[in-house]
């Protein structure tokens, strides 16, 4: 998919995330400034370390390469 350029620094209303999310099209999080913080776990071992040590989080999604990322609020 073609990345949309110019939208740095752009705050996207919910009407922004219904278009593109109805597209298909990857949403990314500005971590760090935003709030959040995200633990990707590409490993067994780093899956298995993460569930003995971190809270369950509802915000959570499987990347394209199969790791799991869970989004915290900092």
């Amino acid at each position: 998919m073609k990345r949309v350029r110019g939208n740095r620094g752009r705050n996207p209303g919910p009407h922004d995330l219904q278009h593109f999310g109805a597209r298909g099209c990857n949403i990314g999080l500005r971590t760090g400034e935003s709030g959040y913080v995200v633990v990707d776990t590409d490993t067994g071992a780093a899956e298995e370390w993460v569930t003995g040590h971190l809270p369950q989080t509802p915000m959570r999604a499987l990347s394209g390469g199969g790791s799991r990322h869970r989004y915290y609020r900092t």
